[in-house]
């Protein structure tokens, strides 16, 4: 049995590792993942670093070529094993860049708040939750949610009728915020959404890794 020529450095804690890993798998892409322990520091260690000097994961090793940021990752998976995630046409692919952009710039920077201030500050002895933080991502998050809703509306993924990096990239966020103890209640469209990224094979196979 051949060696995986992709190796994806990854941590199930991390929600931006868990959705590249997803692509990767829903794309077929024949990854080796490797395991950075985030709670003994490895992200830290100069091996890791020499990576990605930011020392987060995920990232993935292509032979020489080196790439972090989920986002990144997940259109490289998708270009090398092209599927329908990642559709040839200009418009779709922008369209889905699109909502990716808006996570990171709205969606993404409110659930990191409450993943911040929820979770990890009890897990690495951070003090307790800031009241005011929390307040104010919880209203950022459902503001944003409910431009997703909307969007769910009259279709059944974000773009297009089947998942696309886009539903990857969202699900991920989403995801996050549920686990964070997020306002993720109260959005019909999202949760109906929700549930098929969750049964996707691909999906479910990530939450068992």
């Amino acid at each position: 049995m051949s060696t995986p020529a992709l190796r994806i450095h990854y941590h199930p804690a991390s929600y931006n590792a868990r959705r590249a890993l997803a692509v990767a798998f829903h794309v077929g892409a024949p990854v080796e993942i490797v395991i950075c322990d985030l709670m003994a520091g490895a992200q830290g260690t100069p091996a890791f670093r020499a990576l990605n000097p930011n020392g987060l994961v995920p990232v993935l090793e292509d032979g020489d070529f080196v790439l972090w940021e989920s986002m990144a990752i997940a259109q490289y998976l998708a270009d090398k094993y092209p599927s329908s995630a990642w559709p040839a046409d200009a418009r779709a692919r922008a369209d889905i860049t699109r909502w990716q952009a808006w996570d990171l710039a709205h969606f993404g920077r409110a659930a990191d708040v409450l993943l911040f201030e929820n979770r990890l500050k009890g897990m690495f002895g951070l003090g307790a939750p800031n009241e005011v933080a929390v307040a104010q991502a919880e209203a950022a998050f459902t503001k944003h949610a409910k431009v997703l809703d909307a969007q769910l509306a009259s279709r059944p993924y974000v773009v297009g009728d089947a998942p696309t990096l886009a539903d990857f990239a969202l699900a991920g966020t989403f995801g996050s915020a549920t686990y964070s103890g997020g306002p993720v209640t109260g959005f019909a469209n999202i949760d109906r959404w929700y549930g098929k990224m969750q049964a996707l094979p691909a999906w479910e196979r990530v939450s068992k890794t």
